[in-house]
């Protein structure tokens, strides 16, 4: 008796020493959080392409800095480069948060993101800071410690 012939799958249909074939984007994108703390809160800086793939990292930084007891909490997005509902979607939870638990949120929303805000309505709701925060402590020589002018990098491929 012959043994049942198995139904033919993509892989067994490519010739034999032929690499798999995986597709990408020509430019990937990416999205930069950079958070440095500072004397009177947190301070976010956002760069590059927030959406739906890239958004989940920008709310879990966001979380973490609403949760670090800061009474103030800054995100610079002057150097977005794309930002689609998803980024304007994890500023309106933050900015719910934070009205929840007592904290400023101020936004620097810079070209990209303050389109997007005036054509939603939402630009309002925002703190608008003129020019970001400096980044005390990052390149200095003060002698913070670990905890002041700490700068943290995420960035998702």
């Amino acid at each position: 008796m012959a043994a049942p012939r198995r139904p033919a799958t993509r892989q067994s249909l490519r010739p034999p020493g032929r690499p798999r074939i995986r597709h990408r984007e020509a430019t990937p994108k990416h999205l930069r959080i950079r958070v440095t703390v500072v004397d009177d809160g947190v301070l976010l800086r956002i760069g590059g392409e927030l959406d739906i793939d890239t958004g989940p990292p920008l709310r879990r930084a966001l979380d973490t800095a609403l949760d670090s007891g800061a009474p103030r909490v800054d995100v610079d997005m002057s150097s977005i480069t794309f930002c689609d509902s998803t980024g304007l979607h994890a500023l309106l939870y933050a900015r719910a948060r934070a009205l929840e638990i007592g904290t400023r949120l101020g936004l620097v929303p810079g070209d990209k993101f303050r389109r997007l805000l005036e054509v939603t309505g939402t630009a309002h709701l925002f703190n608008p800071l003129a020019v970001p925060p400096p980044a005390r402590g990052a390149g200095d020589d003060t002698g913070a410690g670990p905890s002041r002018g700490a700068a943290q990098e995420e960035t998702t491929p």
